[in-house]
């Protein structure tokens, strides 16, 4: 009786002195029994696999490290933030991560095996499916955005990074994407590019020649009304050409003197002012300009317009006004001598011993020829209203040079104020002090104080005379108006309407007068 049996044995085997190594053996056995049933021999026939069994042994290792590799690589896929797909050519999905499942709001199982599309506005599908067909063998990658519809419809950008994988002989197996979300990216792009838009619609449309200008100088952009002014068009200039090649010589170093300013942030550099140009036809112009700059780009953007014309005018006014000032003073000249003439004829009638009756025909004789002759004095004054350009003056010199009676005390808080004002600003405060020694009575003090509101500057002038009745307060700036000839204070009105200042009274009758004069916001500066 027989009985067969197979089994492995492992034992070490020593190759050489002190070096073992792990063997494996199949054996196949055959036990030999006798007629009582007990063994009486084996016969073993076996065979060494050691080979087999480490490869073995070695690749359930290697499946265990792919596993694990497996696995951690799925949990890397799984925590990124970027939508990570494969899928074959039909659009079935062979593998999606978390971040691609909680965007779509699917789940895996919905997904894996099965085909997806999202929902895409119309045309969206065919323009996304021919960006797919562009990807070859040679050319395996490519990058595109994608906009879908979300759940409620609303549209969604994603930006995509996809290689293609083929096979040794050319046929696609499968894609794989990563992408991301850029709805919010798209969005501010939208926003500027719509902003853009509206500014440089804008800046074509100001109504006047506008440019930007670079840091050194260079004219980057312009619009139509520059092309009008300068004859050049706008590819001639933008990118080609610097202001300065605009500017006549006698203005340039005043020109270069504001921009490194402006370069410095300066509160010095001026927003307003004047200079000449040349344009392509070699004519002179006058140009005025409003120029500021860009927050952070080392740009600046200006505003020019063609005030040629004006100046003409003005330099037309002023010759005019000469001439007539050349007239009016050769007419009051002889006036003024016929009024001399008078008043000799005067001092004969009084000499002949006239009657009382004739004394009085003849004092009403000499003050209407007095009146007549203040009269004329003041068209000397008034012919130079305005005949100057404003400029700013210091109160403090105006206050110094101002003649008050020596039992008057004039008290000033405003020396420290410059006013941009005509030059006749003085007669102003002089008329006004004429005006309290001849209507005040009993006048001992005068102040002038000043104090800010709204940004405007109001300058003050008090007494302590007898003051304004409140029905005179309007009618003491008409012409003609007052116990006198009442020019004094119509003068001073006119004089402070060159620069915008107005002026009122505001006192209160039997405590003097007080006179307001408000200078508008920029016309005045606190000097240090």
């Amino acid at each position: 009786m027989t009985k067969v049996i197979n089994f492995q044995l492992k034992f070490p085997k020593r190759l050489r002195r002190n070096v073992k190594v792990l063997k494996y053996w199949h054996w196949n056995t055959q036990a030999f029994f006798d007629s009582n049933g007990r063994i009486t021999e084996y016969q073993s026939v076996g065979r060494d696999i050691t080979e087999i069994v480490q490869t073995e042994i070695r690749l359930e290792t290697m499946q265990q490290q792919f596993q694990t590799e497996k696995e951690l690589y799925q949990s890397i896929l799984d925590e990124q933030t970027e939508f990570v797909c494969r899928f074959t050519p039909d659009w079935k999905y062979s593998y999606v991560n978390e971040a691609f499942c909680g965007y779509f709001e699917k789940k895996r199982d919905d997904l894996i095996g099965k085909r997806f599309t999202p929902l895409m506005p119309e045309g969206e599908s065919q323009k996304v499916g021919n960006q797919f067909h562009t990807l070859t063998p040679e050319n395996p990658t490519a990058s595109f955005r994608e906009q879908t519809l979300g759940p409620s419809g609303e549209n969604r950008w994603q930006h995509w990074n996809t290689q293609a994988f083929f096979d040794e002989k050319g046929t696609l197996l499968e894609y794989q994407s990563v992408g991301r979300d850029i709805t919010e990216i798209v969005r501010a792009d939208q926003v500027l590019s719509h902003s853009e838009e509206t500014y440089r619609t804008l800046f074509e449309h100001t109504g006047s020649a506008s440019l930007i200008i670079e840091k050194d100088t260079t004219i980057s952009l312009v619009n139509t009304e520059f092309e009008r002014l300068s004859g050049y068009q706008k590819d001639q200039v933008e990118g080609r050409k610097s202001w300065k090649e605009f500017i006549v010589p006698e203005d340039l170093a005043m020109m270069l003197d504001h921009h490194q300013e402006r370069l410095k942030q300066s509160d010095d550099a001026p927003e307003m002012y004047e200079f000449r140009v040349m344009g392509k036809n070699k004519k002179l112009k006058y140009i005025a300009m409003t120029i500021g700059s860009l927050p952070e780009s080392g740009k600046t953007i200006a505003s020019l317009v063609d005030v040629t014309e004006i100046k003409q005018m003005q330099t037309d006014l002023k010759e005019a006004h000469n001439k007539l000032r050349l007239l009016t003073g050769i007419t009051r000249h002889d006036v003024v001598n016929k009024i001399t003439a008078l008043f000799f004829a005067i001092d004969m009638l009084r000499e002949e011993t006239p009657t009382p009756q004739l004394t009085e025909k003849i004092d009403l004789i000499e003050k209407i020829v007095d009146d007549i002759y203040e009269e004329i004095e003041f068209t000397r004054t008034y012919e130079n209203l305005g005949s100057s350009d404003p400029q700013w003056q210091r109160c403090e010199l105006i206050t110094a040079e101002l003649d008050v009676l020596p039992d008057i005390s004039l008290k000033s808080s405003i020396d420290t104020i410059e006013v941009y004002a005509d030059l006749m600003l003085k007669i102003v405060f002089q008329n006004l002090i004429d005006n309290s020694i001849r209507h005040g009575e009993k006048v001992t003090e005068i102040r002038l104080h000043s104090v800010e509101s709204d940004g405007s500057l109001i300058l003050i002038y008090e007494d302590n005379g007898t003051g304004v009745i409140p029905e005179m307060k309007q009618k003491i700036f008409d012409r003609d108006v007052g116990q006198n000839t009442g020019l004094g204070l119509f003068l001073a009105r006119d004089i402070l309407a060159l620069t915008g200042i107005t002026i009122r009274e505001t006192g209160v009758p039997g405590e003097g007068v007080r006179f307001e004069m408000t200078v508008p916001p920029g016309e005045y500066r606190i000097a240090t």
